[in-house]
Protein backbone atom coordinates (compact mmCIF):
# COMPACT_ATOMS: atom_id res chain seq x y z
CA UNK A 1 0.00 0.00 0.00
CA UNK A 2 0.98 3.62 -0.90
CA UNK A 3 1.58 5.97 2.09
CA UNK A 4 2.32 8.84 -0.09
CA UNK A 5 -0.78 11.13 1.01
CA UNK A 6 0.93 12.33 3.88
CA UNK A 7 4.31 13.28 2.04
CA UNK A 8 2.37 15.61 -0.82
CA UNK A 9 -0.25 16.99 1.74
CA UNK A 10 2.12 18.00 4.39
CA UNK A 11 5.64 18.22 3.08
CA UNK A 12 4.65 19.78 -0.54
CA UNK A 13 1.48 21.62 -0.45
CA UNK A 14 1.17 22.54 3.41
CA UNK A 15 4.88 23.17 3.44
CA UNK A 16 5.24 24.81 -0.02
CA UNK A 17 8.17 22.64 -1.61
CA UNK A 18 5.48 21.74 -4.43
CA UNK A 19 6.46 24.96 -6.07
CA UNK A 20 10.22 23.43 -6.64
CA UNK A 21 8.29 20.02 -8.19
CA UNK A 22 7.38 22.90 -10.71
CA UNK A 23 10.37 23.64 -12.01
CA UNK A 24 11.49 20.21 -12.79
CA UNK A 25 11.24 18.57 -16.45
CA UNK A 26 9.10 15.59 -15.24
CA UNK A 27 5.49 15.17 -13.89
CA UNK A 28 4.53 15.17 -10.86
CA UNK A 29 3.19 11.92 -10.61
CA UNK A 30 6.29 10.19 -11.58
CA UNK A 31 8.90 12.00 -9.39
CA UNK A 32 6.53 10.74 -6.49
CA UNK A 33 6.07 7.11 -8.21
CA UNK A 34 9.57 6.90 -8.10
CA UNK A 35 9.94 8.10 -4.53
CA UNK A 36 7.09 5.59 -3.26
CA UNK A 37 8.66 2.27 -5.22
CA UNK A 38 12.07 1.96 -3.55
CA UNK A 39 9.94 1.90 0.00
CA UNK A 40 7.51 -0.54 -0.89
CA UNK A 41 10.93 -3.04 -2.19
CA UNK A 42 12.10 -2.22 0.78
CA UNK A 43 9.35 -3.44 2.75
CA UNK A 44 8.55 -6.28 0.39
CA UNK A 45 12.15 -7.46 0.86
CA UNK A 46 11.90 -6.91 4.39
CA UNK A 47 8.49 -9.62 4.00
CA UNK A 48 10.19 -12.05 2.23
CA UNK A 49 13.28 -11.93 4.89
CA UNK A 50 10.75 -12.36 7.86
CA UNK A 51 8.89 -15.00 6.05
CA UNK A 52 12.32 -16.84 5.47
CA UNK A 53 12.86 -16.30 8.85
CA UNK A 54 9.58 -18.05 10.05
CA UNK A 55 10.28 -20.80 7.79
CA UNK A 56 13.66 -22.24 9.20
CA UNK A 57 13.26 -21.75 12.88
CA UNK A 58 9.74 -22.76 13.03
CA UNK A 59 10.43 -25.24 10.38
CA UNK A 60 7.27 -24.68 8.40
CA UNK A 61 6.80 -26.27 4.93
CA UNK A 62 5.59 -24.02 2.07
CA UNK A 63 4.63 -25.27 -0.90
CA UNK A 64 4.95 -22.90 -4.10
CA UNK A 65 3.15 -24.13 -6.90
CA UNK A 66 3.99 -22.78 -10.60
CA UNK A 67 0.52 -22.03 -12.14
CA UNK A 68 1.90 -21.30 -15.41
CA UNK A 69 3.38 -18.61 -17.86
CA UNK A 70 0.19 -17.17 -18.57
CA UNK A 71 -0.87 -17.10 -14.95
CA UNK A 72 2.44 -15.58 -13.55
CA UNK A 73 2.22 -12.92 -16.07
CA UNK A 74 -1.16 -12.00 -15.06
CA UNK A 75 -0.30 -12.09 -11.13
CA UNK A 76 2.59 -10.24 -12.05
CA UNK A 77 0.48 -7.74 -13.99
CA UNK A 78 -2.05 -7.41 -11.15
CA UNK A 79 0.44 -6.66 -8.52
CA UNK A 80 1.56 -3.99 -10.66
CA UNK A 81 -1.45 -3.03 -11.31
CA UNK A 82 -2.63 -2.85 -7.61
CA UNK A 83 0.67 -0.86 -6.39
CA UNK A 84 -0.09 1.87 -9.55
CA UNK A 85 -4.25 1.92 -8.06
CA UNK A 86 -2.48 2.29 -4.31
CA UNK A 87 -0.34 5.46 -5.67
CA UNK A 88 -2.82 6.96 -8.00
CA UNK A 89 -6.09 6.57 -5.24
CA UNK A 90 -3.38 7.98 -2.34
CA UNK A 91 -2.02 10.84 -4.38
CA UNK A 92 -5.87 11.91 -5.18
CA UNK A 93 -6.76 11.48 -1.67
CA UNK A 94 -3.68 13.93 -0.79
CA UNK A 95 -4.77 16.97 -3.54
CA UNK A 96 -7.64 17.42 -1.11
CA UNK A 97 -5.29 19.48 0.63
CA UNK A 98 -5.43 22.16 -1.79
CA UNK A 99 -8.56 23.30 -0.31
CA UNK A 100 -8.61 22.11 2.85
CA UNK A 101 -6.05 23.01 6.03
CA UNK A 102 -6.09 19.50 8.11
CA UNK A 103 -6.89 16.60 5.55
CA UNK A 104 -5.85 14.61 8.45
CA UNK A 105 -9.51 12.95 9.28
CA UNK A 106 -9.93 12.39 5.34
CA UNK A 107 -6.79 10.26 5.65
CA UNK A 108 -7.90 8.13 9.14
CA UNK A 109 -11.34 7.59 7.12
CA UNK A 110 -9.44 6.14 3.85
CA UNK A 111 -7.69 3.90 5.91
CA UNK A 112 -10.86 2.90 7.97
CA UNK A 113 -12.84 2.03 4.14
CA UNK A 114 -9.55 0.08 3.01
CA UNK A 115 -9.18 -1.75 6.53
CA UNK A 116 -12.99 -3.07 6.29
CA UNK A 117 -13.54 -2.92 1.99
CA UNK A 118 -9.60 -3.77 1.23
CA UNK A 119 -9.50 -6.93 3.04
CA UNK A 120 -7.08 -6.19 5.60
CA UNK A 121 -9.09 -7.81 8.39
CA UNK A 122 -10.20 -10.84 6.91
CA UNK A 123 -10.71 -12.30 3.47
CA UNK A 124 -13.54 -10.44 1.83
CA UNK A 125 -14.70 -14.09 0.69
CA UNK A 126 -15.63 -14.66 4.23
CA UNK A 127 -17.44 -10.94 4.32
CA UNK A 128 -22.03 -11.24 4.36
CA UNK A 129 -22.72 -11.60 0.56
CA UNK A 130 -23.91 -7.96 0.51
CA UNK A 131 -20.86 -6.36 2.24
CA UNK A 132 -18.93 -8.59 -0.25
CA UNK A 133 -20.62 -7.53 -3.14
CA UNK A 134 -20.23 -4.06 -2.37
CA UNK A 135 -16.38 -4.29 -1.67
CA UNK A 136 -15.88 -5.89 -5.05
CA UNK A 137 -17.18 -2.98 -7.17
CA UNK A 138 -15.24 -0.62 -5.02
CA UNK A 139 -11.45 -0.21 -5.83
CA UNK A 140 -9.93 -1.32 -2.76
CA UNK A 141 -10.40 -4.50 -3.07
CA UNK A 142 -8.13 -4.48 -6.34
CA UNK A 143 -5.59 -2.44 -4.25
CA UNK A 144 -5.34 -5.93 -1.74
CA UNK A 145 -7.47 -8.19 -1.31
CA UNK A 146 -7.63 -9.30 -5.11
CA UNK A 147 -3.52 -9.38 -5.34
CA UNK A 148 -2.72 -11.42 -2.48
CA UNK A 149 -5.67 -13.95 -3.71
CA UNK A 150 -4.37 -13.94 -7.18
CA UNK A 151 -0.72 -14.78 -5.50
CA UNK A 152 -2.58 -17.61 -3.40
CA UNK A 153 -3.41 -19.60 -6.77
CA UNK A 154 -7.39 -19.58 -6.36
CA UNK A 155 -8.01 -17.72 -9.51
CA UNK A 156 -8.51 -19.00 -13.08
CA UNK A 157 -7.30 -17.27 -15.98
CA UNK A 158 -10.18 -15.63 -16.88
CA UNK A 159 -11.19 -14.55 -13.21
CA UNK A 160 -7.35 -13.25 -13.79
CA UNK A 161 -8.26 -11.08 -16.60
CA UNK A 162 -11.14 -10.10 -15.49
CA UNK A 163 -9.55 -8.61 -11.91
CA UNK A 164 -7.14 -6.91 -14.21
CA UNK A 165 -9.59 -5.40 -16.37
CA UNK A 166 -11.09 -3.60 -13.37
CA UNK A 167 -7.99 -2.28 -12.27
CA UNK A 168 -6.89 -1.04 -15.63
CA UNK A 169 -10.37 0.89 -15.48
CA UNK A 170 -10.38 2.22 -11.61
CA UNK A 171 -6.70 3.43 -12.67
CA UNK A 172 -8.26 5.07 -15.88
CA UNK A 173 -10.85 7.29 -13.29
CA UNK A 174 -8.11 7.60 -10.99
CA UNK A 175 -5.92 9.01 -13.92
CA UNK A 176 -9.20 11.42 -14.56
CA UNK A 177 -9.69 12.09 -11.15
CA UNK A 178 -5.72 12.92 -10.35
CA UNK A 179 -5.81 15.53 -13.68
CA UNK A 180 -8.76 17.05 -12.58
CA UNK A 181 -7.47 17.83 -9.16
CA UNK A 182 -4.29 18.63 -10.22
CA UNK A 183 -5.23 21.39 -12.52
CA UNK A 184 -8.11 22.78 -10.30
CA UNK A 185 -5.82 22.06 -7.51
CA UNK A 186 -2.46 24.01 -8.51
CA UNK A 187 -4.61 27.26 -9.18
CA UNK A 188 -5.08 27.03 -5.48
CA UNK A 189 -1.35 26.52 -4.29
CA UNK A 190 0.64 29.51 -3.57
CA UNK A 191 3.85 28.98 -2.86
CA UNK A 192 6.10 30.78 -0.19
CA UNK A 193 9.69 31.14 -0.82
CA UNK A 194 11.95 30.28 2.17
Amino acid sequence: MSHAEENVSLIDIQEGRLGSYLLKPFLYFFLKWFEEVPNRLLQGGFGVLTLILVVLILHVHINIIFSGFINSVLILLIIFGAVLLAQLYKMNLAFITFWVTDAGGFFQLSEMLLFIFAGYIVPLSLYPTQVAAIAYILPFSYMIYFPVAAVEGIFSVVQLCSILLAQVLWVGIFVLFYKFLWNKGINQFTGVGQ
